[in-house]
């Protein structure tokens, strides 16, 4: 059995490990949000924050996020959600990885991973996520609707 002083080692040490992990993710200011919702750059600094907060190391030199993408017209691919692309130059490999394809929604700032249609979710990203859809007034309906032009449903 292990003594106080053992325990009281043990707690400190772990605690000191989660500060260190705390501390790579990057804080998320977004600033003002308008009623039309999360403009490319506010959209991309919370990729940014959730991808640090999923594991991610978005500050791996090589590592390039692109966009907000847009067809050869202009457009954005999927109305509602700005997509950012994150890829990785590998030297070893002498080629870029693909990484993911993500997908903001400029209403509410739910975050999908749009080939596998997974959604990131914490409790402080869902804070923030509140806070943008107080501004936007966006309904729960109307981002179900938003969320089928990305081919991933409820």
């Amino acid at each position: 059995m292990l003594g106080k002083p053992t325990w009281a080692l043990l707690i400190a040490f772990f605690l000191a490990i989660s500060n260190v992990s705390a501390a790579r993710v990057p804080p998320v200011n977004l600033g003002q949000i308008q009623p039309q919702g999360l403009n490319s750059t506010q959209a991309k600094q919370l990729l940014v924050f959730t991808l640090s907060r999923e594991g991610y190391n978005t500050t791996k030199k090589g590592l390039y996020f692109e966009g907000p993408l847009t067809n050869r017209h202009g457009n954005i691919p999927h109305p509602g959600y700005l997509d950012f692309s994150l890829t990785y130059a590998n030297p070893k490999a002498g080629a870029l990885e693909f990484i993911g394809l993500f997908s903001v929604s400029v209403s509410s700032g739910e975050i999908w991973e749009t080939n596998t249609c997974e959604m990131f979710s914490f409790p402080d990203l869902r804070r923030i996520q509140h806070q943008i859809r107080a501004k936007t007034k966006i309904s729960a309906a109307d981002e179900s609707v938003l969320r089928r032009g990305l081919g991933c449903t409820d």
